[in-house]
């Protein structure tokens, strides 16, 4: 498993699940041993402008869960083409679920924790000014239940912890505080 530029890595089910940072993979590397297996991620590569590739991983709640920046979704309208979140089964190793992520135009950070999954992605607005936002998704479910803006802020990083969402503002030096438990 040689590469030179790993995006993230997660542990779930006995396995270390290793994001490929060339293009839609994803490693599988067993504890106990073994020769590691790269799955294949259902990305589009064609016609996209370019590659897609998974910009996150991150473990809980049973899953592998993968954040994308180029996911083929059925929709009304014929198909749809853009961010995900993928469910993984760490016994199978396949896609269990996507949710298209409609409101992101680039994801790029995932948190596990306080019955949630959160999702951290870019938001282009029609002004062609942009701001980051958070959205909050139900595990079992796979519904976003809350999103929010949290500003502009390139380097903006998350965690959760002590019942509460902590997201980075570096630019202004804030670290904003959000209650996980309601």
């Amino acid at each position: 498993m040689p590469e030179a530029v790993i995006p993230g890595i997660a542990v779930q089910g006995g396995s270390a699940w290793v994001l490929s940072g060339k293009g839609p993979r994803l490693w599988r590397l067993r504890l106990a041993g073994g020769a590691p297996a790269r799955l294949a991620l259902p990305l589009v590569t064609s016609p996209a402008p370019a590659q897609a590739h998974g910009t996150a991983v991150a473990s809980g709640f049973g899953a592998v869960w993968v954040l994308t920046d180029l996911y083929a979704a059925a929709a009304p309208s014929g198909t749809r083409i853009g961010p995900a979140l993928l469910r993984v089964d760490p016994a199978t190793g396949k896609v269990a679920a996507a949710l298209p992520l409609a409101d992101l135009d680039r994801p790029v950070a995932l948190a596990i924790g306080a019955s949630s999954v959160w999702v951290q992605g870019w938001q282009i607005h029609h002004d062609a000014t942009a701001s980051v936002v958070v959205e909050r998704v139900d595990p079992a479910t796979l519904r976003v239940v809350e999103a929010f803006d949290t500003g502009g802020d390139a380097d903006s990083h998350m965690a959760v912890g002590l019942g509460s969402l902590w997201v980075t503002r570096p630019t202004t030096g804030d670290l904003l505080r959000v209650d996980a438990d309601g």
